[in-house]
């Protein structure tokens, strides 16, 4: 099984998240502070187990975008 993260612009900052979990969030300056900060706050949570079986799905928000 593959678990998904998404990582998201936040205006300042950028949020990573499980896929189907938004509550299993990292935040950071960065995609890979986000990332970081996903994976070291929750690597033991239960839903988030395999490191070495990960996907990162970068998703803009292109309505913000638009307005910029």
């Amino acid at each position: 099984m593959t678990t998904k993260i998404i990582i998201r612009e936040r205006g300042d900052d950028y949020e990573a998240f499980i896929e189907g979990h938004p509550e299993i969030l990292g935040c950071g300056k960065g995609v890979n502070a986000a990332i970081g900060d996903l994976v070291t706050n929750n690597f033991f949570d239960s839903i988030f187990i395999p490191p070495c079986d990960v996907k990162i799905e970068y998703e803009k928000d292109y309505e913000r975008l638009k307005k910029d």
